[in-house]
């Protein structure tokens, strides 16, 4: 009987002292990621083409892991749960159960759908800057476990309100400048060869090709620089937004084109209704001489004094064709001389919803749109369309 009791007792203390190594070992095996920092000054705040150093606890498990089996796999950082692929990676040396692994914070062609949602979509409460849950974990596998958070900068403050203030400056020149100049206006008919002195506070009509040649400009050099601050990526221009911007700029040339050639015939048009004109009066003048007046001077007179009318409604006919003066923005792009056009709506309708398409994907994805080549062809049929109307076409 005391042999049983002794055995009970020994048996007992061996498994009190156990107990503690065999905690101690458990604890060792947990695998959890504690912190994450910036390599350098100002560890709290990481951006793109930063180091980001990973604090894990359990470090000898999580490399026991990555080799199991014979089979090595990667070890990845994971952002907000996202696993983050092409990131240069840097395992440090265990330091008893604690070790670091530095990643290199890469945006590229292998992990750009990763970064899209972290750096798109900047809303107003996380717009300069927002919070990241960090982990690792084993390539194609889940993220471990983890309690550490850093703040992520998708734009520098500094940076940023320089270009805003480069681009209001921009936009009051563009405005002033197109309210005051011709700089989106129709070109200035000279009518110095008709003896008529131009108004010197008449303004000509906007352009809707002008129009929309400056609206494809802002909203590409807006874009650019609102991906660029993101991104730092400057090599953002798709084949599909030259070919836009190619349109814009081609409908806006030929529209001048079509206006200058429109008003130079309207010129020589007026010139030789004047030089009729002329030779009516003259003849009016000849019979209103005569004295006494022959039988038949009278019907001529009253024959050539309607003709002078004919002529003078014909030249001021000719002179409102020659877009001389703005009716106001929307009058000017929308309406011509038969009122507001449909192919005139159609132009500036599609122009502004392309326009909302493209800045919302710049937005939320931080990419300019690559425009299909049907999706450019209906830009070009719609731009083609109101030129082809500008030939038979006179403002009102």
């Amino acid at each position: 009987m005391k042999n049983l009791i002794t055995a009970i007792f020994v048996m007992f203390a061996v498994t009190a002292m156990a107990a503690p190594d065999s905690t101690a070992a458990k604890s060792d095996s947990v695998l959890q990621v504690t912190s994450a920092y910036k390599v350098g000054s100002n560890p709290s705040q990481i951006e793109l083409f930063d180091i980001i150093a990973v604090k894990v606890k359990g470090f000898k498990t999580l490399l026991a892991k990555a080799n199991a089996g014979g089979i090595k796999r990667d070890i990845k950082l994971f952002l907000e749960g996202r696993q983050m692929d092409g990131l240069p990676v840097i395992i440090g040396e265990p330091h008893g159960n604690e070790g670091e692994l530095q990643f290199t914070l890469e945006r590229n062609k292998v992990n750009d759908a990763e970064w899209t949602p972290l750096l798109g979509s900047p809303e107003r409460k996380d717009f300069f800057a927002r919070p990241l849950d960090v982990s690792v974990g084993l390539d194609h596998s889940y993220p471990e476990s983890s309690t550490a958070r850093i703040s992520f900068t998708r734009i520098e403050r500094g940076w940023f309100y320089g270009c805003v203030i480069g681009l209001l400056v921009y936009f009051v020149v563009l405005i002033y400048a197109g309210k005051k100049s011709n700089l989106l206006r129709n070109p200035e008919v000279d009518l110095s060869p008709l003896n008529i002195a131009n108004n010197p506070n008449a303004l000509a009509p906007f352009s809707l090709g002008k129009v929309q040649m400056a609206f494809w400009f802002s909203v590409v050099l807006i874009s650019f620089l609102f991906i660029w601050l993101i991104t730092d990526n400057y090599d953002l221009i798709t084949p599909g937004i030259l070919g836009l911007i190619g349109i814009s700029g081609g409908t806006a040339l030929g529209a001048t084109v079509i206006d200058s050639n429109k008003n130079e015939e309207s010129i020589k048009k007026i010139l030789a209704l004047q030089q009729q004109q002329n030779t009516v009066q003259a003849t009016l003048s000849n019979l209103r001489a005569i004295n006494p007046p022959g039988p038949s001077t009278a019907g001529d007179i009253l024959y050539n004094v309607n003709l002078d009318q004919q002529l003078t409604s014909n030249i001021n006919h000719e002179l409102k064709g020659l877009q001389l003066q703005t009716k106001g923005f929307l009058n000017d792009v929308l309406t011509d001389a038969n009122g507001y056009n449909f192919h005139r709506l159609q132009m500036f309708t599609w122009t502004l919803v392309l326009g909302v398409v493209f800045i919302y994907s710049v937005w939320s994805a931080l990419t300019m749109p690559d425009f299909s080549s049907t999706m450019l062809a209906v830009q070009g049929l719609t731009s083609g369309t109101y030129l082809g109307f500008k030939f038979p076409e006179k403002q009102a």
